[in-house]
């Protein structure tokens, strides 16, 4: 891709942008403005994805491809967007850490959202039990 095309197809898609954003402030999508922004979300998250899948060395983009995913697809869940959120957090820090293992700080992050994902899906799931005690499982 040339340099010009290169600039017009950015130009191209910040302008469709931001007419779909001004019809989100206008109200004309009603409904739909919520899963236009979580689609957007998801999409971001896959840019980043590919970003990694490209070249392997760039392992940082699997922290932001995996929260924007995790905003993207919390906001369509229903109770379990909290615990969902947090767990497809703690997926980005694992599979940093399955990417390249000496990236072992990944780890603790990992562990730490993965288990408050835990704690959050079974307090939605079952408001009447204990489960405090899970958090020192992590």
């Amino acid at each position: 891709m040339t340099n010009k095309s290169s600039n017009q197809s950015w130009a191209l898609i910040l302008v469709f942008l931001g007419l779909l954003f001004l019809a989100t402030n206008f109200g004309w999508f009603g409904w739909l403005t919520s899963w236009l922004w979580s689609l957007a979300f998801i999409a971001a998250g896959a840019a980043f994805l590919y970003v990694y899948y490209q070249n392997r060395e760039r392992w940082w983009a699997l922290i932001p491809g995996f929260a924007l995913l995790a905003v993207g697809v919390a906001a369509l869940s229903g109770n379990a967007a909290g615990g969902l959120f947090l767990a497809l957090l703690g997926a980005g820090f694992a599979a940093v850490f399955f990417s390249n293992r000496t990236h072992w700080w990944a780890v603790i992050p990992a562990g730490g959202l993965l288990t408050l994902a835990l704690i959050a899906w079974l307090g939605a799931m079952r408001p009447g039990w204990d489960i405090g005690w899970l958090f020192f499982s992590g």
